[in-house]
Parts: structure tokens; sequence; C-alpha cells
């Protein structure tokens, strides 16, 4: 399993491997906050950490960005009520449920842009 966490010792963000491997991420500094960015991606969804800190506070923040998501209406290839519904919910979005449920990128683009433009400004 893949995680981001801090490690104490190295006073660092790291990011895990599934391997145990550390990557120390790197840090950037905007508007007096310490920034670190990292990605996730797994095989239903992938998004993005930004962790905001202040120098000489035990305080953060933690945005975490979804990037993509997969909704799938399989109820074992059983047709029920419910797969009807989810069914119907992707239509609602514009998906073909035949197409595996992936939600459009550009849904988490424009919903998401000024949040990740202004992540320094927002604390």
């Amino acid at each position: 399993m893949t995680q981001t966490r801090y490690d104490s010792q190295l006073k660092k963000w790291v990011f895990e491997d599934g391997n145990g491997e550390l990557k120390v991420l790197p840090e950037r500094i905007e508007n007096s906050n310490i920034i670190v960015e990292t990605s996730q991606e797994g095989s239903q969804r992938g998004w993005d950490d930004i962790i905001i800190s202040k120098p000489n506070t035990s305080s953060l923040l933690i945005l975490s960005i979804p990037k993509y998501h997969r909704i799938v209406c399989d109820y074992f290839g059983q047709p029920t009520a419910e797969k009807t519904e989810c069914e119907r919910f992707l239509a609602s979005l514009g998906l073909n449920p035949e197409d595996e449920g992936w939600l459009p990128g550009s849904i988490y683009q424009t919903a998401y842009s000024s949040l990740r433009s202004n992540a320094s400004t927002i604390w």
C-alpha cells in the first residue's frame, strides 16, 4: 500500500511506495506557508494532496483534491433496482454505463481549479 506521511526522524513529508521505500517530497514556500504536493492513484480513483503548514506552528491544512473517479454499476450481472438506479445516475451525468463509469476529468478540473490555484492563500 502506498501512502504519504510525515517522517518525524527526517522532519519531512515522505511518500512510501508499496515496497516500503521512502521518497522525500519537495517543499516550496508561498506566502510564508510551506507547501508539499503529492499525487495518489488507485484502481477506482485518483487524487492530489496539498499539505500546507506554517513555520513554527503545530497546525497544518491538508487539501485532498480528486482527479478521477470510477462509478461501477455491477451487481454481479443480476438486473436489480439498484443497478437500474445506478445506470440512470450515470446517464444523468452524460455517461454510458457500458463505458466503465469513469467520470470525466473535466468535472474535477472545473470544480477544483480555483482551490488548487489559491491553495497557498486560503490559510
